[in-house]
């Protein structure tokens, strides 16, 4: 059978990621979630923190999100405190059929907390 994996999730049971793929589907109808808008989203949030944190002063508001966690549609995420880089859930998926018949990705399993395997320190 099949099988992949993704830090972005199919579904997982959270109000923020029911909110974030009802919003997605209202501004946007027939599209569906991915890595790219939840990047977006997670983007934008670090964003907000950092000029709420400190303004427009650009080396305190990148110190200021070194280490900072918070709950993202994908799940729970943090940046490095070294790196500024993304520590993440990786889902592992299968093919299955839902009850309609239709062939789809299937979580069955979580690696959690998962660094960025492409960076070398």
């Amino acid at each position: 059978m099949p099988r992949s994996a993704s830090p972005q999730p199919i579904i997982i049971p959270s109000d923020l990621n029911k909110a974030f793929t009802s919003k997605i589907s209202e501004m946007f109808p027939g599209s569906v979630t991915n890595l790219a808008s939840v990047g977006a989203y997670d983007g934008a949030h670090i964003l907000y923190q950092m000029i709420a944190a400190v303004g427009s002063d650009r080396t305190k508001a990148v110190d200021t999100v070194r280490g900072f966690e918070w709950e993202s549609p994908r799940g729970p995420v943090s940046l490095d405190q070294e790196t500024r880089h993304i520590t993440q859930n990786v889902y592992i998926r299968k093919v299955a059929r839902n009850d309609k018949g239709i062939l789809i990705n299937e979580e069955f399993e979580t690696i959690e907390a998962v660094p960025d395997l492409g960076l070398s320190k």
